[in-house]
């Protein structure tokens, strides 16, 4: 009785310090999503400064800096415009650390918000835990608009598997950095 009763006050403790981590709405995120094969035209439109320098994880890539320059939202939420790009043509996931999932959140792939209505709104939208990334056949690389959204300043790092691969690959994305602070 007393074992059962201990648990329920610290899963009621975690549950509280969770909420409050510094977001003013519920944080949650949807487990995976996908990001089919995009067509030449869209990835032609996709914007990143490639020629800055990437940041890489095995055949998926982040234009550098990706957290630099974020905007802030309601609630200390931050959020930015980060383009992947997969050289190849494996199958690739792109997902975020369980320890970081109160707090990171991907959005590629058609992305969906609370009322599982479309929406490019990376505020609308809960966000993806993890983003699996269909190459095109035929065509290499494959470049996909989206966007991360972040609470909080502390650093980030996603992690890549490729397919067929047992082992993932970190991918350190640094710390937030809002426009204003530059």
């Amino acid at each position: 009785m007393l074992k059962s009763g201990l648990a329920v006050g610290i899963a009621g403790i975690v549950a509280i310090v969770l909420a409050i981590g510094g977001a003013s709405e519920p944080v949650e995120s949807q487990e995976a999503n996908f990001a089919a094969c995009t067509p030449p035209s869209a990835a032609r439109a996709v914007r990143g400064d490639w020629g800055q320098g990437v940041v890489a994880g095995g055949p998926l890539a982040v234009p550098r800096r990706p957290l630099a320059g974020m905007l802030e939202a309601k609630g200390g939420q931050l959020t930015a415009a980060m383009p992947v790009r997969v050289s190849g043509h494996q199958f690739v996931v792109l997902s975020v650390p369980a320890s970081l999932r109160h707090r990171v959140f991907l959005y590629y792939g058609r992305v969906l918000d609370a009322e599982g209505q479309p929406t490019s709104s990376l505020s609308q939208a809960p966000g993806y835990a993890e983003i699996e990334f269909q190459p095109c056949r035929g065509r290499s690389p494959t470049t996909w608009p989206g966007g991360i959204r972040v609470l909080g300043r502390r650093p980030v790092r996603l992690q890549a598997t490729i397919e067929g691969r047992p082992h993932s690959a970190s991918i350190p994305l640094g710390s937030p950095t809002p426009v204003a602070a530059r």
